[in-house]
């Protein structure tokens, strides 16, 4: 079998996609369950303080601005 110029060892055996048969399933599989999972409430938590921190810089930053 003649290798084309940029196949390497590792690359045969792999389908047309470049991947094993059966793990683009498989990670469609995983990423289902992930997108699935609910947000921990502590994830949750960080976020509305961040989203807190954010107006409350904005706000200091309009009244610098405003001041000058």
């Amino acid at each position: 079998m003649t290798k084309s110029p940029n196949e390497t060892s590792a690359d045969q055996g792999l389908g047309i996609s470049g991947m094993s048969p059966g793990i683009a399933d498989r990670l469609r599989q995983l990423y289902r369950s992930v997108q699935d999972e609910a947000i921990p409430d502590r994830f949750l938590s960080l976020l509305e303080k961040l989203d807190q921190a954010e107006q409350l810089a904005d706000q200091n930053h309009r009244v610098k601005d405003s001041a000058q």
